[in-house]
């Protein structure tokens, strides 16, 4: 929280260095939780950059003491679903039903199907971010521990994976 303090005073006096910084910190984050919601690779690309925006706009209104990382994610969240939202205005129908006009596969970070879609994202959450269990249980309304049952039942299952993979190579 001391480094957002010192990042926030530094983004009031608005350099373009202050910025730089806070975009090269949480660009992954920002982009990772649009993906969470619009799997797509452009529009999330394209949510990532209007939240960086919109947290720009208002920074004056902001406190030095906010928690940058749980803002700009609940940012990501909400402009994600106001995409969705949108897009999903845009499905095109195909036979009678609905055929959403997004690339579903443009992200695969899940070993290959070895994990389900919450063991994933706790585990990108969680190594790839640095949340707490904490921070995650209260991201997908868990418990903590849920979320480190599914932790590490899912390090268990990537574990198991590579001994076995082991044992087949020369």
């Amino acid at each position: 929280m001391e480094k957002d303090y010192e990042l926030m005073v530094d983004l009031k006096s608005k350099t373009e260095s202050s910025f730089k910084k806070l975009y090269d910190k949480y660009y992954r984050l920002i982009y990772y939780k649009a993906y969470l919601v619009l799997k797509n690779k452009e529009d999330s690309e394209d949510t990532a950059q209007k939240v960086f925006i919109n947290f720009f706009n208002k920074i004056d209104e902001l406190p030095l003491d906010l928690d940058i990382k749980n803002y700009l994610s609940k940012m990501a969240s909400n402009q994600s679903i106001d995409q969705y939202r949108k897009n999903k205005k845009l499905d095109v129908p195909i036979d009678g039903k609905l055929v959403p006009s997004s690339d579903k596969n443009d992200l695969l970070i899940n070993f290959n199907g070895l994990l389900d879609e919450k063991e994933n994202n706790i585990l990108i959450l969680k190594i790839n971010f640095d949340y707490s269990f904490n921070e995650i249980a209260n991201e997908l309304n868990e418990t903590i521990g849920q979320v480190q049952s599914t932790y590490y039942k899912a390090l268990k299952k990537i574990k198991t994976f590579y001994k076995e993979s082991e044992k087949y190579e020369l």
